[in-house]
């Protein structure tokens, strides 16, 4: 028996009809079932008339076998446009195999994003994220954005250089950053601003031993 195929969701009450197609056709209706029953499913159309008239009166069946896989979005698009699935039906999309042409409704989106907040990544996922953001650079849009809504924000008391704070090098790490440095030689010019930075970073820190060093 072909697995693989173009199906339809058939309302028995009124007739009306979702197209859609799958390589396996058991495990799509499985699918579809799951997330119907659970109110999760993404076809608001589909979602709401399952809803109103239950699953009893809702069949799902297997309309034209397609051995060659390649043929499905060609045949899936062959029968929304003879059923007019999206205008007489429960399709969203005027098109096979995408998601054009389709809106969320205000409820869905409202739905989307309570389903996302406070939702934690894992750190397999934190790391790709990071991964992804080295050397990225923000637009200077971007840029005022970020500066526009951190604006006004305070940190918690200790929470200022808090990475920093009680952070100490093995033995080992303080004698690779020092073979790291060797030989390195800075232009007078930068030679100059690091001992700025340093002067201001002893300035800020109330320090009353405010003094210069030879930077080598």
């Amino acid at each position: 028996m072909c697995e693989s195929g173009i199906y339809k969701i058939t309302n028995k009450l009124n007739g009306k009809m979702y197209v859609g197609s799958a390589v396996n056709f058991a495990r799509r209706v499985y699918g579809h079932k799951y997330h119907l029953i659970k109110n999760k499913h993404d076809n608001i159309k589909l979602q709401a008339a399952w809803n109103k008239y239950g699953q009893d009166n809702f069949d799902f069946l297997f309309i034209e076998p397609v051995d060659d896989v390649s043929k499905l979005i060609e045949r899936e698009q062959f029968w929304i446009n003879f059923l007019d699935a999206v205008n007489l039906g429960y399709n969203l999309c005027p098109h096979a195999g995408s998601r054009l042409g389709k809106k969320h409704s205000q409820q869905t989106i409202e739905k989307m994003i309570a389903a996302s907040t406070g939702t934690k990544r894992t750190k397999e996922t934190r790391a790709k994220m990071s991964a992804w953001q080295i050397g990225k650079k923000h637009s200077q849009e971007t840029k005022d954005r970020i500066s526009a809504g951190n604006t006004g924000k305070k940190r918690a008391p200790g929470d200022k250089n808090k990475r920093f704070t009680g952070k100490k090098h093995t033995e080992e790490h303080k004698k690779k950053m020092s073979e790291m440095r060797a030989g390195i030689k800075f232009s007078e010019e930068h030679k100059e601003k690091m001992k700025k930075a340093w002067v201001l970073r002893r300035f800020r820190n109330n320090s009353t031993d405010v003094c210069t060093r030879k930077v080598s």
